[in-house]
């Protein structure tokens, strides 16, 4: 009945763990100099597959939760 609770829960978290793989390479990269993030593109690409993923499944969730909408207020009208 709520696919935003599912999806957006899950797209929550595939985002914030890329955002958190990114700013970690970022931060051990310009900051720290631990090592060179062309070392570690493969990482790097991870990350931001993570984040796209998190964010379509929040827009998967938001569509969700249009279609409900929809076909719940045609049921209460009577169509």
């Amino acid at each position: 009945k709520k696919p935003m609770y599912f999806f957006g829960g899950t797209g929550a978290v595939l985002f914030v763990s890329g955002f958190v793989i990114n700013l970690l390479q970022v931060i051990s990269d310009y900051y720290l100099k631990i090592y060179d993030i062309k070392e570690h593109v493969p990482m790097l690409i991870f990350g931001v597959s993570l984040m796209i993923l998190g964010f379509q499944t929040i827009s998967l969730g938001f569509l969700g939760e249009m279609i409900v909408e929809y076909f719940s207020g045609k049921k209460d009208r009577g169509q």
